[in-house]
């Protein structure tokens, strides 16, 4: 989607979210946060004037504000470097406990600052690895601004009163104030904002000079990878001399280890096997029933000497309910799945991890490339794909099926859009006969955060007929989708 279609769609939504934010009765702040919104939509359509600078420069001093926080020249991060006493504003700028007029319209100020910040790198032809940075910074500070949750918002907004005679709250100038009796979809409004981030910062990392930040050691240190930046490394990895090639492991592995970790602590957090009962429990100290081991000997109470003798200790039974299970993962490495191939990699490495799972990856476009060796280890893993190319899903999972030894406890998880290169209905039959072994199937068509997956219509119907639709979702939602599936 062009860029500014999808900055319009973030300020749009940020706005509304500030309209809201901001709902309080009318006061003499009115006007200024009006010259304050037409500011940052001058910077946002890029024709800011003077004149408007000028403006929000006289209000900004006014309420003891710097000249900084009217133009996006400076950005948010060094604006709270050089004056630190105002962190804490920008941290609880949503936070309502005070309605004057001074500290509606610094707040105001502070919320266009975050804004306009975040909108100043998104046209043009190219953005430096150090406009980037500071675009990560500022966007980072409108995240510690957001509210964690609805309910923190609904907490922090005081209703605002509501005249009885309706006709007293209309008029025939526009504002930027909302309705006092409508109460916004806060989880909604933050959950579009991200979206619309996101899908600026793969703009951007499209438009940066991404050699430029392999070459600074520093920057490439210092700098957030993102998955955006990810698929742009993994297009280049083979092609970078030795010098550069160092930076952009570094960075691959960066982000594979911070994935890695979040993806294992939902898989710790998410459902786990019962109890097996059959299993004799192991006798160490850990295991120690003490309530249960106390209750069965209170028969050997002795009043006299006031003591329990334990004549048998009891332990809770540890060992779960989990026979072998067989995952073999088939993953799509075409050009347009990169960021599913980023997080099957990861999830087979955490399967792989657990002894009662025995897991295989499979990467393919027109040829079949068996990863398992690397399974452990993802970014290993990642830098042996070769991202491109056609899409010969017959092939890979006629490999994978003919691995199974055990189709009632194994899982064939088939990671593609499904734009087969060869016959779909010999395609559809290898599926069907891998159903009917009673092997499990799960066909996924995108592991995402963010985008919509663009999957096979034809297949996506068959399937659904099948009694296997087609899974879509986060990954922590797939690892949940697997474990369920197992």
């Amino acid at each position: 989607m062009n860029t500014a279609i999808v900055t319009a769609q973030f300020n749009l939504q940020l706005l509304k979210f500030l309209a809201q934010a901001m709902s309080t009765t009318q006061s003499n702040a009115t006007q200024r946060k009006q010259a304050i919104y037409w500011n940052l939509l001058s910077v946002i359509s890029q024709s800011q004037t003077s004149a408007t600078t000028s403006v929000c420069q006289e209000i900004a001093k006014a309420v003891e504000l710097p000249k900084e926080i009217t133009t996006p020249k400076t950005s948010t991060f060094k604006l709270l470097q050089k004056y630190p006493h105002l962190q804490s504003e920008f941290e609880t700028v949503f936070e309502i406990n005070d309605t004057s007029d001074i500290t509606c319209t610094r707040r105001a100020l502070i919320l266009s600052k975050l804004l306009m910040n975040l909108s100043s790198e998104s046209s043009g032809s190219s953005v430096t690895a150090q406009a980037f940075q500071q675009w990560q910074q500022d966007c980072q500070q409108l995240e510690n601004a957001l509210p964690s949750s609805k309910l923190e918002v609904e907490d922090a907004i005081e209703p605002a009163s509501i005249p009885e005679d309706e006709s007293e709250v209309s008029g025939i100038g526009g504002s930027l104030e909302p309705s006092p009796k409508v109460r916004p979809d806060f989880d909604q409004i933050q959950a579009q904002i991200r979206e619309a981030l996101k899908r600026i910062e793969e703009d951007l990392i499209q438009r940066m000079d991404v050699l430029e930040l392999l070459k600074d050691d520093q920057l490439a240190n210092h700098i957030e990878p993102s998955m955006a930046m990810i698929e742009k490394l993994l297009h280049l990895h083979n092609r970078l001399d030795p010098e550069l090639l160092q930076n952009a492991k570094a960075l691959i592995k960066k982000f594979v280890d911070q994935l890695t970790e979040a993806l294992k602590l939902h898989f710790k957090q998410s459902s786990s096997p019962k109890i097996d009962p059959r299993i004799p429990p192991q006798k160490v100290f850990r295991n120690l029933d003490v309530w249960k081991t106390v209750w069965k000997n209170l028969t050997n109470w002795d009043s006299e000497s006031q003591k329990l003798y334990v004549a048998r200790l009891f332990f809770r039974h540890t060992v779960k309910k989990s026979p072998p299970k067989a995952l073999i993962l088939v993953v799509d490495q075409s050009g347009s799945m990169i960021e599913a191939m980023v997080n099957a990699v990861v999830m087979a490495s955490i399967f792989a991890g657990i002894p009662t799972y025995r897991t295989r990856l499979i990467a393919f476009d027109t040829r079949v490339v068996d990863l398992t060796s690397y399974i452990r280890d993802p970014f290993e893993a990642l830098l042996q794909t070769r991202l491109g190319g056609g899409t010969d899903i017959h092939q890979a999972l006629s490999v994978a099926y003919q691995s199974v030894e055990d189709p009632a406890n194994t899982l064939i998880a088939l990671i593609s859009d499904f734009e087969e290169g060869g016959s779909k209905d010999r395609l559809l039959g290898l599926i069907t006969a891998i159903i009917e072994s009673k092997t499990k199937f799960l066909p996924i068509g995108a592991v995402t955060t963010a985008r919509y997956p663009q999957v096979n219509s034809w297949f996506k119907q068959k399937l659904k007929a099948l009694g296997t639709p087609i899974f879509s979702g986060t990954p922590e939602k797939l690892i949940d989708e697997l474990k369920r599936s197992l």
